[in-house]
């Protein structure tokens, strides 16, 4: 926030992987803010750090059943 959008080589400006999009799209196609309510916490399971960021599948806990 506050500098200039930079599409460059020398430097990267842009989102996280894990900034909500939606809110930002949904806000501007609609005129008027917008919270949907999904944050970073909303993850399961992080990006991965190197391209194509896709992780690894999702594991379910364990859950333990008493016999």
């Amino acid at each position: 926030m506050g500098t200039p959008a930079s599409y460059g080589f020398l430097q990267w400006n842009g989102r996280a992987l894990t900034d909500n999009a939606p809110d930002v799209m949904f806000s501007t196609a609609l005129n008027t803010p917008l919270s949907l309510g999904i944050g970073k916490e909303s993850l399961a399971v992080e990006p991965a750090p190197a391209y194509p960021y896709v992780p690894g599948a999702w594991k379910p806990p364990r859950v333990r059943r008493c016999s």
